[in-house]
């Protein structure tokens, strides 16, 4: 196998895994520019339905791989949640 095919395999069951990582925790993921949601419509990023998902009150947190493009795949994940603090307003921290 070459080193390219090696990649190449290890992106697609990082893509999987996230796949059903995200589908046992029900928790919405990025892959590439799109967030996935577990129950409702694939969001690309920075885009207005995006921001309104954000600022929904039901929108608790998310997850996304982090990619180390020399070695082409995932080699770790971040989860973000959005947590309310004393004067009133919400913050996303991972």
């Amino acid at each position: 196998m070459t080193l390219a095919e090696d990649n190449t395999r290890l992106v697609t069951e990082n893509t999987v895994l996230a796949t059903r990582i995200a589908e046992l925790e029900q928790r919405a993921n990025v892959q590439g520019s799109y967030l996935h949601q577990f129950s409702g419509p694939t969001l690309r990023l920075d885009s207005a339905a995006w921001i309104a998902w954000l600022k929904e009150a039901n929108t608790t947190s998310f997850m996304y791989g982090l990619h180390d493009r020399k070695r082409g795949y995932i080699v770790g994940w971040i989860t973000v949640r959005k947590e309310q603090r004393e004067r009133g307003s919400s913050y996303w921290v991972a």
